[in-house]
């Protein structure tokens, strides 16, 4: 997103990789920048990458682990922008609710209503091939999807073409159905996919786990673990 970019380090990191120079300092304060924007660790590295393919040039892994380094010196030091929300979906980073559950009594407080136990619901809906604008338009329909099957107040994430969902069950061990907003959620992206809007799996493969806990670090481990590459 154009918005992203409009901060000096961006002109730094260009400025070195343009020159052949070090970028590490200007790499690190781009990483740090990303973090206080919301931005993702992924997304951020990736946006890097494409820097270096646009010059033609191999990417520096001293650029990358400095991109890193600023990232989670931002992240762990809570200056992280506390409504960090991904670009068109709507829904936060898997990063931020990462920290949502940690923060939350270590996840625990999910688990003491009476009854039935809290899991994090994956939705895959990747495509085989998509170009770069139908990937975009997936996402934006999985986000809308997400919302208005399981409300605005859920905590929820997306991660290329996977959503994930913080979602309450009455049973356990959960079954499918009793995971509620997931026929309605399968509705929506039918009816939407079905249209043949964009290429994606049909109507999404749903999974889900049971809700990490531990720091903030354990917790955002075990969650990108989940979502997978």
């Amino acid at each position: 997103m154009p918005q992203d970019w409009g901060v000096q380090a961006v002109v730094a990191v260009a400025s070195a990789v343009a020159r052949g120079a070090d970028p590490s300092i200007p790499a690190r304060a781009l990483g740090a920048s990303r973090a206080r924007a919301g931005v993702g660790i992924v997304e951020a590295i990736v946006d890097l990458a494409y820097l270096y393919e646009a010059y033609g040039t191999p990417v520096a892994v001293r650029a990358l682990a400095a991109l890193a380094d600023g990232w989670v010196a931002v992240t762990d030091s809570g200056e992280a922008r506390a409504t960090a929300i991904e670009a068109g979906s709507g829904l936060s980073t898997v990063e931020h609710l990462a920290l949502r559950l940690a923060d939350v009594a270590t996840g625990r407080a999910w688990e003491r209503q009476e009854g039935g136990v809290t899991v994090v619901l994956v939705i895959d809906v990747r495509a085989g091939e998509a170009s770069r604008p139908a990937t975009w338009e997936r996402d934006i329909l999985l986000g809308a999807a997400v919302r208005r099957a399981f409300g605005d107040d859920v905590p929820s994430a997306i991660l290329r073409g996977r959503a994930v969902v913080l979602v309450r069950c009455a049973a356990d061990p959960v079954t499918a159905s009793d995971v509620p907003g997931v026929e309605r959620c399968r509705e929506v992206l039918t009816s939407w996919w079905g249209q043949g809007e964009v290429p994606s799996r049909l109507p999404g493969r749903f999974t889900w786990f049971p809700v990490p806990i531990g720091s903030r670090q354990d917790v955002l481990t075990s969650l990108q673990l989940i979502v997978g590459p």
